[in-house]
């Protein structure tokens, strides 16, 4: 009998553990989802009049928050982890988790770093900026920038009819040909 009760205890605690750790996941989520659509709201009343300055400083903001919430949802995940299973198995998981995502991660980083020179280029980021249009030419045809996260930039074919875009990494666009329009 003390053998059952000591066993329903561990599975209590296993079970409250595992609860907790999910529970902290989604919080992390929820916090990250808030700020998005806060800062989202925040553009539409502040950046849609103020100056290239305004707009500059909130897209600096919008990348910022993205990257922080990637890596807070990583180590969210790793205390997760830790958290529910043993120390041992733990940190094997987590070290092969780490050594997957350097392999599995290593484009997004690419086009993360990509994304950062380019976005640095004072042709590209006055035109963002500024919200003049930026001509893209892959392939002898031509898209506009429309929209640009961390890792990658979303381009409408300005002669398609439609919603359609195409979205490419920041290292692919690398290797397009910029230019201005006429």
């Amino acid at each position: 009998m003390g053998i059952g009760t000591s066993l329903l205890g561990d599975m209590q605690s296993s079970s409250l553990m595992v609860v907790v750790a999910a529970n902290l996941v989604v919080l992390i989520h929820l916090i990250a989802g808030a700020t998005e659509t806060f800062v989202s709201e925040m553009s539409r009343h502040t950046v849609a009049s103020d100056s290239p300055t305004v707009r500059r400083d909130y897209e600096a903001t919008r990348l910022r928050l993205e990257v922080f919430w990637t890596i807070a949802l990583i180590a969210t995940t790793a205390l997760a982890i830790k958290m529910v299973l043993p120390a041992d198995l733990a940190d094997q998981l987590i070290a092969a988790w780490f050594v997957g995502q350097g392999f599995a991660l290593q484009p997004y980083v690419q086009s993360f770093i990509s994304g950062i020179s380019l976005r640095n280029n004072s042709r590209v980021w006055a035109r963002i900026f500024n919200e003049a249009p930026i001509t893209i030419f892959q392939d002898d045809k031509k898209y506009i920038l429309i929209a640009h996260s961390v890792f990658s930039v979303t381009l409408k074919a300005p002669e398609e009819r439609g919603d359609a875009v195409r979205v490419l990494s920041w290292r692919k666009l690398t290797e397009c040909t910029i230019g201005m329009p006429h």
